[in-house]
């Protein structure tokens, strides 16, 4: 009986020592696992870091890029807005001359003088605005002489009762073709 328990005793420790070795195999193919998915974590956190990196410079020079497109963008429109802009004064012949509008010139003796747009011109009396804005202005005088040159078929004064009502521009491009100034002398 002895003899056969110590059969079983060195069997069970057989079968435990090969337990174990084996339980040590898998400890170590485990090990060598971790080990290796801990390189490819590192790995992949380093290559997350550069990239990261990288899309931070990208961002930085997007935001530099769409800064100057807003400039350019701001700059094109108040190019675009002066290149649109047009101006107009309303006044009598003696408003204008005073105003530095118009200028008399001609004659004889004060007589046969004509007046014409001053050379130079008081622009600080002109009222600005965008050429495609300005469809029509109000008038409401007896007599209008348009001093600046513009096509006659590109306007059109309306009358009511007796008295012009209204500039009513047609087609602005024509209108403003000549000149980027309107002066109405009105009595």
């Amino acid at each position: 009986i002895l003899s056969k328990k110590l059969q079983e005793n060195e069997s069970m420790i057989m079968a435990l020592n090969n337990a174990v070795s084996q339980e040590k195999s898998k400890n170590s193919q485990f090990a060598s696992k971790v080990s290796a998915l801990n390189e490819e974590i590192a790995k992949s956190n380093r290559e997350v870091y550069f990239l990261r990196e990288e899309l931070n410079s990208l961002n930085a020079s997007f935001e530099s890029v769409f800064n100057k497109y807003k400039l350019q963008n701001q700059t094109i429109n108040k190019l675009n807005k002066k290149l649109n802009e047009v101006a107009y004064v309303v006044g009598s012949k003696l408003e204008l001359l005073e105003n530095g509008i118009l200028t008399k010139s001609g004659g004889i003796i004060g007589i046969g003088k004509t007046r014409k747009l001053n050379s130079d011109l008081n622009t600080n009396y002109f009222t600005y605005v965008s050429k495609y804005d300005l469809k029509s202005i109000q008038l409401g005088y007896k007599t209008v002489r348009i001093i600046t040159s513009h096509p006659s078929n590109s306007y059109k004064l309306f009358n009511k009762n007796e008295v012009i009502d209204s500039l009513v521009i047609l087609n602005q491009k024509d209108f403003w073709n000549n000149s980027k100034f309107l002066v109405l002398e009105v009595k």
